[in-house]
């Protein structure tokens, strides 16, 4: 009787075992799934403005992202147009990388090297209102929290 009890007692571990594997397995699945569709979804809105891009002739030597006030200046009307459509893919890719780092798909160090360009971007007076209007909330408020204190941070200390 107690071999027998014992055998009853190891299967219904095993089927408990195999029950909580399958739900980690269901859940690692959603996770995917979600990022998949995050993944489409800055796709479907890149691709009309990497299509503008590919057809402006000499697209390829305008930047986008942070530059100053005088390098902003000095482009013209057609190449603004250029550097805003390259930040706001720029920001679309961003915000995908914030959001499969929230997932836990995104390796630490992609994820440190995506932050440092998007607080970059988001203390740019000038790349400030791109970022802001294509931004999510949550990433948005993300980036409001690391930005102030990551300012604190830098802020001189009195002796």
């Amino acid at each position: 009787m107690n071999v027998e009890k014992l055998i009853n007692v190891i299967g219904m571990l095993g089927v408990i075992a195999s029950l909580i594997f399958v739900g980690l397995e269901l859940q690692q699945s959603q996770r995917i799934a979600l990022g998949t569709a995050a993944q489409a979804r800055l796709d479907a809105l890149a691709a009309p403005r990497l299509a503008a891009i590919q057809t402006a002739p000499d697209a390829y030597k305008i930047d986008g992202g942070n530059i100053s006030e005088g390098e902003y200046s000095a482009l013209t009307d057609d190449e603004k147009i250029i550097w805003r459509l390259r930040t706001i893919i720029g920001t679309l890719n961003l915000q995908n990388a914030w959001l499969q780092n929230e997932l836990g798909l995104l390796p630490m160090a992609l994820w440190e090297q995506a932050e440092g360009r998007a607080l970059g971007g988001w203390e740019n007076c000038l790349t400030r209102p791109i970022l802001s209007g294509q931004l999510t909330t949550d990433f948005k408020e993300y980036l409001i929290a690391v930005s102030s204190t990551h300012l604190r941070a830098h802020e001189p200390r009195e002796a």
